[in-house]
């Protein structure tokens, strides 16, 4: 494992930690930031140490994660409004564009 996915498991680890420890101690709603930062965090992991075609589908996984954690801090996180539909046009293009260049041996 390579140290920046050492250090995103770790920074995942210590935010689902302090999600389920102080879910009431900390600011309103901390504890679906914190989650949702940790699956950024481990979908994150999973892509730095996929290889092959796996990459295309870990980055899919790691971009819906930042996806919901943009969804989580800035918007309605319980309605499906412009953002999730935004989300789904630029990952198509995204993947469409640069899945060749991701592709690890």
């Amino acid at each position: 494992m390579s140290t920046k996915a050492a250090i995103w498991l770790v920074a995942a680890f210590f935010s689902v930690i302090t999600a389920y420890t102080f879910p009431f101690n900390l600011w309103e709603g901390s504890w679906y930031h914190l989650v949702a930062f940790a699956f950024v965090g481990y979908t994150r992991v999973i892509y730095l140490t996929t290889k092959g075609n796996w990459c295309v589908i870990a980055f899919i996984m790691h971009l819906t994660a930042i996806n919901n954690l943009i969804d989580e801090l800035f918007f309605d996180p319980t309605v499906i409004d412009y953002n999730e539909h935004i989300a789904l046009l630029l990952f198509i293009i995204i993947v469409c564009k640069n899945r060749k260049t991701w592709i690890r041996l």
